[in-house]
């Protein structure tokens, strides 16, 4: 009987083994595809290999973590002619290591992955340094900013001009300034008009709790709100109301916008798109009919000191993001995407 457990013991290590590259056996380089995680374990090398398919441009990331065993994991990067190349980014500590190829790869072919054994004082039998692996792919670098996308509106890269110039008029009932309207009533309906727009107000919750001015102009309406944000539309707004910090926006072209202003300075409606500015003078772009912009908790795993972060809903997509790093979102031509340094893409 105990020859049979000791068999048995001894084929489950042998089939163990065998999901890892086989030490000290001449062979193929195993390959790994993008996003999928693969493992293997240090036995009498120090060295591992794996390979890639790459092409030019593509932005990669590695993630080598260890799983098992007392070392240090590392992970280096040698392109198709054979030069190793240097990670824009790399993050690494005593259990694992990150680097990012932001820059892109530099040619089509296979890239060979070295995942190195360091500090390693595993004994190889009841300690084994075993390691997992994954390779993402994170996006492209284009060789020209129109290269091989739908081309991006030009408009709505700077900020609006100030509409809240002159004197205004305060009203007393909505609690509010209005510049340049023609008609300003005291008591509901609350229907603005001036310039040729209109604007109707709900304030069965106080307009003033969110909004602290109008302004219209020949261009459209103009809104300020208590934060400081402007949301500017080259139309008739149908209806402005606010509740619990929360403006909810609906245009005479049908479109909803629902939002807090949350790090956001401008919310332009010029018909289509809607163009989004944020504090750190990033822009977005968004096509559909129906908007939200509201901040959500922090990130979990950061604490309840977390900083929230911005969550962007256009009809059924959505995006979140920490507003850190990039310059431009797109969400047109049903395709998002952001672009770091003018001319890198993510997808």
């Amino acid at each position: 009987m105990q020859r049979i457990k000791r068999m048995v013991g001894l084929w489950v290590i042998a089939a163990t083994i065998l999901l890892y590259p086989t030490p000290g056996i001449a062979q193929q380089i195993s390959t790994v595809a993008y996003g999928v995680p693969v493992g293997g374990m240090f036995l009498d090398e120090s060295v591992q290999e794996w390979q890639f398919a790459g092409q030019a441009r593509e932005i990669v990331q590695l993630d080598v973590q260890r799983i098992g065993g007392r070392f240090t994991p590392r992970v280096e990067v040698i392109a198709p002619d054979g030069t190793m190349l240097l990670p824009s980014i790399s993050q690494a500590d005593t259990v694992s290591q990150l680097v990012i190829f932001r820059e892109g790869l530099p040619d089509d072919g296979l890239y060979t992955v070295r995942v190195l054994e360091e500090n390693s004082s595993s004994d190889g039998f009841l300690s084994v340094s075993e390691y997992a692996l994954t390779v993402s792919y994170r996006g492209q670098r284009l060789a020209a900013l129109d290269s091989g996308m739908a081309p991006l509106p030009t408009i709505g890269r700077e900020d609006l001009p100030d509409f809240f110039t002159g004197d205004g008029v305060e009203s007393a009932s909505l609690g509010i300034t209005v510049y340049d309207a023609d008609i300003l009533p005291d008591s509901p309906p609350y229907i603005l008009e001036g310039q040729g727009y209109s604007l109707q107000i709900n304030n069965a919750n106080p307009i003033s709790r969110g909004v602290d001015a109008i302004a219209f102009t020949d261009q459209g309406i103009a809104v300020r709100s208590t934060t400081g944000a402007i949301f500017f539309a080259a139309q008739n707004i149908e209806q402005l109301s606010h509740l619990s910090g929360i403006s909810e926006i609906i245009l005479e072209n049908g479109q909803q916008i629902t939002t807090d202003f949350y790090r956001i300075s401008s919310l332009s409606a010029q018909d289509n798109p809607l163009i989004l500015r944020t504090e750190n003078e990033q822009t977005a772009y968004f096509e559909g009919d129906v908007f939200s912009f509201l901040r959500r908790g922090g990130i979990s795993g950061e604490g309840p000191n977390a900083e929230p972060i911005n969550r962007f809903l256009f009809d059924e997509q959505e995006f979140q993001s920490d507003l850190q790093n990039w310059d431009v979102l797109s969400a047109l031509h049903s395709e998002l995407q952001v672009f770091y340094a003018g001319d890198l893409r993510f997808i």
